[in-house]
């Protein structure tokens, strides 16, 4: 049976039938309820609306519900890229809140909204989504590098915790971050942007490696 073929919650009867030498054949039925993904999930975030690399967000998932059978459930929260496709804020855990520095929201979507969700998975890899949406905005052309700069630490921090994935989305924040500064910003600043954007290149390659370490 190939995957997506069931409907999660129904039932349906599997015969075999098995036919002996002499002709004879038996069978047998068996019954199956098909599993569905968790569902009636909510999420919230808090703020509604901050800066990126300055202001930490938290975001809470809730209410879900599952057939007994399926629990427990672990829990992670994603944002939705601009080209399609995901990345995590945070992998599943146990634990359905999280605290984190967002991207800069999409200029073309809704007002600078960066479109996130929270996942929960049952015990046997089923998963339900639930979608909303946090205002992201960059800070003044004056600061932006400078909140950069001041993150690097936090950044390194976080690699040597063993929190790569914290460590990574700081750094994808900083680099859309860096990337408004070269659009926008004078000369010095985008002098500026590219020193911050070396500096963050080897930081890079060293959460890089700590990840890959983690995971040999």
């Amino acid at each position: 049976i190939h995957p997506n073929i069931l409907a999660g919650g129904q039932t349906y009867a599997f015969k075999l039938s098995a036919t002996n030498s002499h002709g004879a054949v038996g069978f047998g039925i068996v019954n199956i309820t098909a599993g569905r993904p968790p569902w009636n999930g909510l999420i919230s975030v808090s703020p509604e609306q901050g800066t990126t690399l300055k202001d930490e967000f938290q975001l809470r998932t809730y209410n879900w519900t599952d057939d007994a059978s399926s629990l427990p459930l672990s829990f992670g929260f994603v944002y939705y890229l601009a080209r399609g496709g995901s990345t995590y804020i945070r992998d599943t855990t146990r634990t359905p809140n999280a605290t984190a520095f967002l991207p800069l929201g999409y200029k073309g979507f809704n007002n600078s909204e960066l479109p996130v969700a929270a996942l929960a998975k049952d015990v046997f890899g089923s998963v339900g989504t639930v979608n909303t949406s946090v205002r992201v905005l960059a800070p003044s052309l004056e600061s932006a590098v400078a909140s950069v700069i001041n993150q690097t630490s936090a950044i390194e921090d976080l690699a040597e915790s063993g929190d790569t994935s914290a460590a990574l989305l700081m750094i994808q924040a900083a680099s859309e971050l860096l990337n408004v500064v070269f659009g926008g910003g004078s000369d010095d600043q985008a002098k500026e942007a590219a020193e911050a954007r070396s500096e963050y290149l080897d930081l890079t390659l060293k959460v890089a490696a700590k990840a890959e370490t983690a995971t040999a």
